[in-house]
C-alpha cells in the first residue's frame, strides 16, 4: 500500500486516539459492563424490589459523552418531558423513579447513545434496562406508619440523610408516581406509601437504587355516611339503626352514594372497600341473611325497602378496628299504609284462605291483624281462636263471607307498615253458588205447586 493511502488512515487514527485521551469518559459513572457497548449490551438486567415496589434508575442526559468528546446522547421523550427527573449534581446524568408492574419485569428506555467510531462514522444503540422485581419481602423492615394530613415528615428515621439530601416519591391513588413536597401534600389517602431515597453521590456507579425508608399514611377512624341523607357528626349508639327515607314503592330501585368521611378531610378514604350485608328484621333482633354480602366502594343499589349493615376495617398505627353501621331504607311515614290489589280465594281451600304473612319482606315482622274493625295482637288467645298459624302465615278460620278485608300490621325499624288487602271469592265459585241457589228455588216452587194440586184433588174427592 502506498504511503499516499496510509497517511489519511494514520491521521484519522491519531485524531481518534487524541479524542480518547482528551475525552470526558462519562462511562466511569456506570458499572464495567458499560465499557464496551455492542449489539448485545442492552437491555441490561437490573434486579430490584427486595424492599420496595418503587426504585430510581440512572440514565444519561443530553451532553453525555460515553467515551470521547464526539459521542452524544438522545434522551427518550418520556424522560425529557418528565417532571420526575432528578439531575445527578452537575453531571450529565439523571435519576428517574420507576414503579413495579404486575408482569414482574419492565423494559425501561433511557434514550439512544451515539458512539463516534471515526470522524464521519457513528454507531447508535438504544440504552435500556430490563428491571426485574422481587417480592419486597423486606419492606416491613424499613416501613413506619405516620398520621398524615396536609404535611409529612421531611426525613425518615430509617435513612441517614438530611432534608436536603432526601428525595421523596409516592404512588398516586389514581395511578402513577409523583414527587412529594413534604410541607404540602396533595390529595393524601389512607395507606398511601411514601418512598424516601438518599440522593445518590455524583460518583456513584450504581444504575438502580431502592428506598432507604417507606412511610405508610393513616388518619383517624372514619364515619360511614350516605351522601345527601346525613351529615357529620351523626353518632349512633351501638346497635342503633339509621333510617333513610326512600321514595316509591316496595319494588322501586334506587341508588345511593356511600362514603367514608373524616370531618377535616372528606376524601381521605376515597375508593376504600366497604362490606355490605343484607339483614332480616325479627322480633327477637336482627339476623344476617346468608350469602348476601357484597363489596362496595361508592355506590349501592336498594330495591324497595331493605335493612343492611356496612362494615369497614380501620387500621390505626398499631391496631385494627371494625367500623360498622346499620341502615334501614324505608318509607318516610312512621305509620305507612299500603293498599294491595284484590286477592281471589276459594272457600274451604285450607291453603288459600284470607291470611297475613308473619313477615313483610325482610324489614318487618307481624305485630297484629285488624279484622272487622277489631285488632288481634299476634299470638294472643283471641287471635288464636280467630286465626290459625300455618308455617309463616296466619289463616282466617271458618270464613263464610264472600269478601274479607284484612289489615296486616308489621313492626319495622322505622315504625309500622300496614298492608290492606281485600280477599274476594273467585267468580267461578260465585256462579256455582248462584246456580245452586236457583236450582233450590225452582225445586221449592215445584214442590209448592205439587202440594197445591194434591190438596185440590182431595177436596174434589170429598
Amino acid at each position: 500500500m502506498s504511503s499516499t493511502l496510509l497517511l489519511p488512515t494514520i491521521a484519522s487514527a491519531l485524531m481518534l486516539l487524541s479524542n480518547y485521551a482528551q475525552g470526558i469518559g462519562h462511562r466511569k459513572f456506570f458499572p464495567p459492563v458499560f465499557k464496551d457497548i455492542t449489539e448485545t449490551t442492552f437491555p441490561i438486567t437490573a434486579t430490584a424490589g427486595n424492599t420496595s415496589d418503587v426504585v430510581i434508575v440512572k440514565c444519561p442526559l443530553k451532553g453525555y459523552q460515553h467515551n470521547i468528546k464526539g459521542d452524544s446522547f438522545e434522551v427518550d421523550e418520556s424522560i425529557e418531558n418528565s417532571t420526575l427527573m432528578i439531575k445527578n449534581g452537575n453531571k450529565e446524568l439523571s435519576w428517574i423513579p420507576l414503579m413495579k408492574e404486575s408482569l414482574g419485569s419492565k423494559i425501561f428506555k433511557c434514550g439512544r447513545v451515539n458512539l463516534k467510531k471515526s470522524e464521519f462514522d457513528f454507531k447508535g444503540f438504544e440504552w435500556s434496562y430490563k428491571v426485574k422485581w422481587g417480592n419486597a419481602l423486606n419492606a416491613e423492615e424499613i416501613t413506619i406508619k405516620e398520621r398524615i394530613g396536609t404535611d409529612l415528615s421531611d426525613t425518615h428515621k430509617k435513612c441517614n440523610a438530611s432534608r436536603q439530601d432526601t428525595l421523596i416519591f409516592t404512588n398516586m391513588k389514581e395511578g402513577g408516581i409523583t414527587k412529594v413536597d413534604p410541607v404540602e401534600l396533595h390529595n393524601p389517602y389512607v395507606n398511601q406509601k411514601f418512598y424516601y431515597f438518599v440522593k445518590p453521590n455524583e460518583n456513584n456507579k450504581d444504575i438502580i437504587k431502592e428506598p432507604c425508608g417507606i412511610t405508610k399514611g393513616y388518619n383517624r377512624a372514619p364515619s360511614i355516611i350516605i351522601l345527601n341523607h346525613e351529615n357529620l357528626p351523626d353518632e349512633l349508639k351501638p346497635g342503633q339503626i339509621k333510617t333513610i327515607n326512600t321514595e316509591g314503592t316496595e319494588k322501586t330501585k334506587k341508588n345511593f352514594n356511600v362514603q367514608l368521611q373524616l370531618k377535616n378531610n372528606l376524601n381521605f378514604y376515597r375508593g376504600e372497600k366497604i362490606s355490605l350485608t343484607k339483614i332480616r328484621y325479627l322480633e327477637g333482633g336482627s339476623k344476617l341473611i346468608k350469602n348476601s354480602g357484597i363489596i362496595v366502594t361508592s355506590n349501592i343499589t336498594i330495591e324497595g325497602y331493605e335493612l343492611i349493615k356496612m362494615e369497614y376495617v380501620y387500621e390505626g398505627e398499631t391496631t385494627k378496628e371494625v367500623i360498622s353501621k346499620m341502615y334501614y331504607f324505608g318509607p318516610s311515614s312512621v305509620d305507612f299504609k299500603i293498599d294491595k290489589a284484590d286477592v281471589p280465594y276459594v272457600k274451604g281451600d285450607t291453603t288459600g284462605q284470607p291470611n297475613c304473612s308473619a313477615y313483610y319482606m325482610t324489614v318487618g315482622y307481624l305485630e297484629g291483624i285488624r279484622y272487622n274493625g277489631k285488632k288481634y295482637p299476634k299470638d294472643a288467645p283471641s287471635t288464636n281462636e280467630k286465626f290459625e298459624k300455618s308455617g309463616d302465615f296466619y289463616l282466617l278460620k271458618g270464613n263464610h263471607d264472600s269478601s274479607v278485608f284484612l289489615e296486616c300490621i308489621y313492626r319495622t325499624p322505622g315504625g309500622k307498615i300496614t298492608t290492606r288487602t281485600n280477599f274476594v271469592v273467585k267468580e267461578s265459585e260465585k256462579k256455582i253458588e248462584t246456580s245452586s241457589n236457583l236450582n233450590i228455588n225452582i225445586c221449592n216452587a215445584y214442590n209448592i205447586v205439587l202440594v197445591s194440586s194434591l190438596f185440590i184433588m182431595i177436596l174434589r174427592y170429598f
